[in-house]
């Protein structure tokens, strides 16, 4: 819903019901090419040959480059729509395949909890999570 949101707030705004139209189009468009050819299709020479009339060819001509103009759009806009989605899922899957992998090396060095004075545990609490603005409803501006 987030991605959809993103989305609708792009310049472009790609919305599925815009690639259903766009699919519905390119969908409309193969089926009248192919229409026109098989009503107005003729065969020769005991089906060897195939003729049509010349504003058959040109009509599938560009019909063709028209269909093949909304299809690369459709995929285009559709790679743009879930691109995002797809690529944050293998990352997910990335992240989770990997998480056994690599552990934390031994800091000999690193102080323990109770070595260490309560102003240094509250530096660290403030700059390394993000715990600052509940310390401070805790304990008071």
């Amino acid at each position: 819903m987030i991605h959809n949101e993103a989305l609708n707030r792009a310049k472009i705004k790609i919305t599925p019901e815009r690639l259903a139209y766009l699919k519905d189009f390119s969908t409309f468009m193969a089926v009248i090419i192919n229409l026109i050819l098989v009503i107005f299709l003729e065969r020769q020479d005991h089906y060897k040959t195939s003729v049509s009339p010349d504003w058959v060819v040109s009509f599938i001509y560009y019909a063709g480059i028209i269909q093949g103009a909304s299809s690369g759009t459709l995929i285009l806009f559709y790679t743009i729509t879930r691109g995002g989605l797809i690529t944050k899922a293998r990352w997910r899957e990335f992240i989770k395949n990997n998480k056994g992998k690599y552990k934390p090396f031994k800091n000999e060095d690193r102080l323990d909890v109770k070595e260490m004075s309560i102003e240094m545990t509250t530096i660290i609490l403030l700059t390394k999570v993000n715990l600052k603005s509940k310390l401070i409803n805790i304990l008071g501006p």
